[in-house]
């Protein structure tokens, strides 16, 4: 693979990795809406308990993964700026 092969791969993988941040993204904020309607309107439905708990891992995973996502972000654009 020669340089210029190189940079347009690599601008392909960022705009993929962008899209899925974004993806992330949205997840998050859909998780947070989630919970907060859970906690304002069904505060002390208990057939939702486990559904509350499921969303919170979903959260802290999906954190995770958006931060693990952006690192890689970070390392391909260094590479194109070389």
């Amino acid at each position: 693979m020669n340089q210029e092969e190189k940079v347009n791969f690599l601008k392909e993988v960022l705009f993929a990795r962008q899209k899925e941040l974004s993806l992330y993204q949205i997840n998050i904020d859909n998780y947070v809406l989630a919970l907060d309607e859970i906690d304002k309107k069904y505060k002390n439905d208990e057939t939702l308990i486990d559904f509350k708990k499921h969303l919170e891992h979903l959260l802290d995973t999906t954190r995770v993964e958006f931060k693990k996502e952006l690192i890689m972000i970070n390392v391909i654009k260094k590479q194109l700026d070389e």
